[in-house]
């Protein structure tokens, strides 16, 4: 499950999930065309030793680009942590993209304008690093069947992104 909060500008996430386990990731693309490609992401970490991280990053239709500067300037309170059998992490997104150099800033979306399809997807990490997320199966990625926006007028929202079943997303 993934639940937002737009306050200013900020959007406050909470991702849950009981299929990421230790040593791997998870991460909610952004996309406004519904393909996975030309997406931001906001990812979490979960190593197998060690603290998990929280960042943003660029995904190609081909490989995921982390973006560090990103990450590190516009996400606050980043956590992860495992209870009762289940993967959490989440943050708080500064939407303000002006302090990024050009390139950075031309691999993000600018989440408070227009609709998004979002894309659940995890996978596995060997020696702290991120391996590409299944293609086929219940690891391949997840996709919203409606848009959602994040604008400051909007409610607090969550889409349900932690089972199959689900109305709100579907296997690719």
């Amino acid at each position: 499950m993934m639940t937002w909060k737009h306050e200013r500008r900020h959007l406050i996430i909470e991702i849950e999930s009981k299929l990421v386990k230790p040593d791997m990731w998870l991460g909610i693309g952004f996309s406004k065309d519904g393909l996975m490609g030309n997406d931001t992401v906001f990812e979490c970490q979960f190593p197998a030793s060690g603290s998990g991280s929280v960042l943003l990053s660029h995904n190609t239709a081909k490989r995921n680009i982390v973006l560090k500067t990103a990450s590190e300037l516009l996400i606050r309170d980043g956590f992860t942590e495992f209870t009762d059998g289940k993967a959490m992490c989440g943050g708080e997104w500064i939407l303000d993209n002006i302090h990024l150099d050009s390139q950075e800033r031309t691999l993000m979306h600018v989440i408070s304008s227009g609709r998004y399809n979002l894309f659940f997807a995890f996978g596995k990490m060997e020696n702290g690093e991120k391996k590409m997320h299944g293609m086929v199966g219940k690891e391949a990625p997840w996709k919203s069947q409606e848009q959602v926006r994040f604008c400051q007028r909007c409610s607090s929202s969550f889409a349900n992104v932690d089972s199959v079943a689900t109305d709100e997303f579907k296997k690719l």
